[in-house]
């Protein structure tokens, strides 16, 4: 970080996950970089790694699918539900992720007329449509099956007595379809 630091960036970008995410938000806290923007993937704050960052956290902007303060309905519900069931922090992309894999498979199997198999479910999976979703309204790409998605801008900060991945902006929608 001093050599990054003698450069003087106007930002800087980083990609870490897990406990090597810890180290670096903490390190890069009392660096002398302390006071440049930082951005980053949003797994550099996800889940448990921001309750280990604590206020170090504070501030880093960082790009993912989900926030669990994006204002939709179905959002508002998963994030209540998510409470109710006794679950500490806020949800992650993950259990959202789990939660939306859950929903498809369940429209899937309820598609398929007779024998379940590997293509069979392949092929309803294909034609699910749109799908109501905490991270905002989604559907599958016809031809590979990739997500097509929001994409959103988010902030480290405080929401209620928590620290969350706060919704700062929409960004895009990717893949393009």
């Amino acid at each position: 970080m001093n050599r990054a630091a003698q450069e003087k960036p106007k930002a800087v970008y980083t990609f870490y996950a897990g406990a090597a995410a810890v180290a670096f938000v903490k390190q890069y806290a009392q660096s002398d970089l302390k006071d440049v923007p930082l951005y980053a993937a949003g797994f550099l704050t996800e889940g448990s790694v921001l309750t280990a960052q604590g206020p170090a956290a504070t501030g880093i902007r960082n790009v993912l699918n989900y926030s669990p303060t994006l204002p939709n309905p179905a959002n508002q519900q998963f994030v209540a539900a998510w409470s109710a069931a006794g679950h500490t922090g806020q949800p992650t992309t993950f259990a959202m992720a789990s939660y939306d894999a859950a929903a498809v498979l369940d429209r899937a199997l309820a598609a398929v007329d007779g024998d379940v198999t590997g293509e069979e479910l392949n092929k309803a999976i294909g034609e699910v449509g749109r799908i109501v979703s905490p991270r905002g309204d989604w559907q599958f790409e016809p031809t590979e099956h990739r997500p097509v998605q929001r994409w959103y801008l988010r902030e480290v900060k405080a929401d209620g007595p928590v620290l969350s991945n706060v919704l700062v902006q929409d960004l895009t929608t990717l893949p393009a379809s």
